[in-house]
């Protein structure tokens, strides 16, 4: 995970990407982050942040093989989070199926590996957003 802060925030042109939002670059500060993804809820908090003056902090991890924002701290100190509801509903539906193969094991032998492979990705990048302190989740 690596932390980004600075005084001067800028986003580029923007498209939604199904429940994700693709900024083509984000500069905070000195440094340029191109091709960001983020959650569309998190991407108000993003955009609003623009208007205020003051440091901002970007929390970005690497996942899917892509740069990923997951939680923003304001000028004032408080942090936003991206929500794990959905992860957290996905690996559980991804477990399940796992589970669920294992009755019809002559199907279920090809779907048990990308059901758990579903799974541990979502467990992964649920770990690796619980590791930030937030007053806010979005």
């Amino acid at each position: 995970m690596k932390e980004y802060t600075g005084d001067y925030l800028e986003i580029g042109p923007s498209k939604p990407s199904g429940k994700w939002r693709k900024y083509t670059y984000i500069k905070i500060g000195t440094e340029i982050i191109k091709n960001v993804y983020i959650d569309e809820r998190l991407s108000i908090i993003l955009r609003d942040q623009m208007k205020r003056e003051g440091p901002a902090k970007l929390w970005i991890i690497q996942w899917a093989f892509r740069p990923l924002i997951i939680g923003i701290t304001q000028n004032d100190g408080q942090t936003f989070r991206q929500s794990l509801f959905t992860q957290y509903g996905f690996a559980g539906i991804c477990l399940a199926i796992a589970a669920g193969t294992l009755m019809a094991w002559e199907i279920g032998k090809f779907i048990l590996p990308l059901a758990i492979l579903g799974a541990w990705l979502n467990i992964g990048l649920i770990s690796k957003i619980k590791k930030i302190p937030a007053d806010h989740i979005y």
